[in-house]
This record gives C-alpha cells, sequence and structure tokens, in this order.
C-alpha cells in the first residue's frame, strides 16, 4: 500500500498539505451484495507508476487522492471485482460504498457481451446538496471488453447490449454516438472525457479513430445526472458523457 501511495505521489504530484494533514475527499467501504464488510478488501488507482509509460493498477487508500478524477477497483479474494470512476474536488466529500457480487462463471459461454451496472452506492455532497453518483451508470471493464472481441470502440458499443449508447455512421465516414432517446433511437451526441483529464474531451468519432481496442481498460457511460460532478467542460454535457479510460494519453 504505501509503495503504491509512493508511486501515485511521484507520478501525479499529489501532496499533503502542511503538518501532513488534509481533509480526505474520499470514503470507501467495500462489502459483499448484501453489504456485509469484507475485511481483506483492497482499493486500486489507475495511473501511471513512477517512471512508467503505461497506466496500470496500483494500491492506494482513499485519503492519498487529492482532487482530479479517478478510476478505481475495489476487489476482495473471491469476489468479481467493481471498477468505476470517482470525481473528487476541494469542496466536495464522496461517500462511496463497493458492493461485490460473486465471480463470474467463465465455464458458461455466451454469445451476448452485456454491460455491466455499476455496483456501488455513491453519494457527493456539496454543501447542503447531495447527489447520486452512480445510479443509472453504465461500465465495460476490461474483462467484458475482451470477452466481447470486438475490432474497434465503436464496434464494441453497437454490438454490446445494456449500454445505452447509440452508434450511427458520421458523415465524415467514422462514427457517432448518442445517448438512447426517449422513445428509443439515437438522441443526442455524446462527448468522450479522456482518463479524467480535464484537456482531453473530444468527439467519438475522433476518440474511436485514436485508440485501439487493446489498449483500453474500461468504458463508462456516465448519464446526466453525474455528469456535472465531472465538470462543466463543454454546454453539450446535458445529455451525459462517455468517460474512457486507455493505457496511455
Amino acid at each position: 500500500m504505501v509503495v503504491g501511495a509512493a508511486m501515485i505521489a511521484a507520478a501525479k504530484g499529489i501532496a499533503q498539505s502542511p503538518g501532513g494533514q488534509r481533509r480526505p475527499l474520499l470514503q470507501v467501504e467495500i462489502g459483499d451484495s448484501l453489504g456485509l464488510p469484507l475485511p481483506d478488501a483492497t482499493m486500486e488507482v489507475y495511473a501511471f507508476a513512477a517512471g512508467g509509460t503505461f497506466r496500470e493498477w496500483l494500491a492506494i487508500t482513499p485519503n492519498e487522492l487529492t482532487e482530479g478524477v479517478y478510476l478505481l477497483r475495489l476487489s476482495s479474494p473471491g469476489y468479481r471485482p467493481a471498477v468505476l470512476s470517482v470525481p473528487l474536488r476541494g469542496s466536495n466529500l464522496v461517500a462511496l460504498r463497493g458492493r461485490l457480487g460473486a465471480e463470474r462463471d467463465t465455464t458458461r459461454h455466451s454469445r451476448t457481451v452485456t454491460a455491466d451496472d455499476v455496483r456501488s452506492i455513491g453519494i457527493v455532497t456539496e454543501g447542503r446538496a447531495h447527489t447520486d453518483l452512480t445510479t443509472g451508470r453504465r461500465i465495460l471493464d476490461r474483462e467484458t471488453i475482451e470477452r466481447a472481441a470486438s475490432v474497434s470502440i465503436a464496434a464494441l458499443l453497437r454490438d454490446v447490449k445494456g449500454f445505452d449508447v447509440v452508434i450511427r455512421p458520421a458523415p465524415d465516414g467514422g462514427y457517432e454516438a448518442g445517448a438512447v432517446a426517449s422513445r428509443g433511437g439515437y438522441g443526442c451526441e455524446l462527448p468522450v472525457f479522456v482518463n479524467g483529464d480535464r484537456r482531453l474531451v473530444i468527439p467519438f468519432s475522433e476518440a474511436n479513430q485514436r485508440y485501439g481496442i487493446d489498449v483500453v481498460e474500461a468504458i463508462e457511460l456516465v448519464p446526466r445526472a453525474a455528469a456535472r460532478l465531472y465538470g462543466r467542460l463543454q454546454d453539450h454535457w446535458e445529455c451525459g458523457v462517455l468517460v474512457l479510460w486507455v493505457k496511455q494519453g
């Protein structure tokens, strides 16, 4: 745990306040599907290690994270991990309760790949206001992406079930991604937010061309209600946002 934290600090410039004390922005509780605590549970963050050229999973504790957007993995032996991103801001407190289910049965084979619900409960406290961070979110983690065996991000989202995203051809020969409209079909366009970097908000067509499916660790659909917690980066986040996590970039 200490080694992982040191790596993150070196890579992302995480610093302590004077005296080594600051208010934690994140509280995490990890339990099974019934909410019973799992004493051997761990939390990891997807980030660069010191001197590394690819992001990897590094163990860390909640109070070692400062402001930013992080992809977290909550796990415990014998359970399937829960993967999701969390936006942290200095004025807010995020209380996250991870709920881990049984490991996937790998002996059963299915041609249909289904997106996962985010198996966590997240509440963001902003002054006296409380916002639900996790309801309605969907995620494709690396395990699911590999099972789908798709050739591109667009192909993956076109074929996967339960992700609530419509892929259609774009005028430039690429693809567009839109939220599902209230009556079905293509709704408004979803921007792509890459690696929690506020400088990397790009159209879906560009993301599909720039990133091969082999470098993608996770893809999240964050609905409108929670999208604002990731920052008002563009005016058209009213439909939600796709959050893309890749090894580099």
